[in-house]
């Protein structure tokens, strides 16, 4: 899986700013104990296999996780435009015109896609990185999960273990050196595995996978343009917001297209004939 930061990182992490905010608490030294914790913590799991626990979760619980991503997406993107409009006053233009770039964005993305120092205070710090183990545990296992389901056919098996021990040597890395943590994306990773897939066409299942490229060399390509992409930071940071908004809206679409989970509540609202789900009763 492509380890990289995730929508719902983000909002632990403005969570945990914005709750240092109110509380008059330094931030950096508060997200450095709380991402050491973390690596603690993920280390612990890393070597009493608790990450094997995994496999008791169903293709319901990685749906229902995939949907919580693309609901965060798209959530994000509508919260941006929102505040546009709310701020905008009586002339609406500026706000239009975002809204329009947020669109343009995200269909153009679709169409290329199709091609504090006391000793409590570190102690407390503990807290908050349990909810975060409990965020990582979940979205890099169900990320390799995903990636490692049967209906991909890859040869190599998943490394749930040892890929828990790798990403807390990561998380402590990125706590100390005040970087965005990051986890399994699950975003990247099917796309990743959907380009290195060799499909064939099926009347009846659409398009099924007939084997994989397992290979390490595009993972390594993608996280070197990322840090190449460091020399283009002031040119990105003329990129109008109202742009991420409709890449966020791509990516929401993106990972809520296939899912069961969000399939099955769109068959509520339609015709049993043309539910795109068969209904197993009870």
């Amino acid at each position: 899986a492509f380890v990289a930061p995730t929508g719902l990182t983000l909002a632990f992490i403005s969570s945990l700013h914005s709750f240092c905010t109110v509380y008059s608490i330094p931030f950096l030294p508060t997200y450095t104990c709380v991402g050491l914790w973390t690596s603690l913590f993920m280390l612990l799991l890393s070597l009493t296999g608790a990450a094997n626990l995994i496999k008791y979760c169903t293709k319901f619980t990685d749906d229902v996780f995939n949907a919580l991503l693309s609901f965060n997406f798209v959530y994000e993107a509508g919260s941006s435009l929102k505040r546009n409009f709310v701020v905008a006053g009586k002339d609406k233009s500026t706000a239009f015109v975002s809204a329009v770039l947020a669109g343009g964005s995200f269909m153009g993305t679709d169409k290329v896609s199709k091609f504090n120092k006391s000793k409590t205070m570190k102690w407390l710090c503990s807290i908050p990185a349990l909810l975060l183990t409990g965020l990582f545990y979940f979205d890099q296992n169900i990320s390799v999960r995903v990636v490692n389901s049967p209906e991909n056919k890859l040869k190599k098996g998943g490394a749930y273990s040892l890929d828990m021990f790798a990403l807390s040597i990561i998380t402590a890395t990125l706590s100390l050196m005040g970087l965005p943590w990051m986890c399994g994306a699950t975003v990247q990773s099917m796309a990743n595995t959907k380009a290195l897939s060799e499909l064939r066409y099926s009347p009846s299942e659409g398009e099924v996978v007939e084997s994989v490229v397992e290979t390490r060399l595009t993972g390594m390509v993608v996280h070197a343009m990322v840090a190449g992409s460091l020399l283009l930071l002031p040119t990105l940071s003329r990129v109008p917001v109202p742009i991420v908004s409709g890449v966020f809206l791509y990516l929401g679409k993106k990972l809520g297209s296939g899912n069961s989970f969000v399939t099955r509540i769109g068959d509520l609202f339609s015709e049993k004939k043309v539910r795109r789900i068969t209904q197993t009763p009870l």
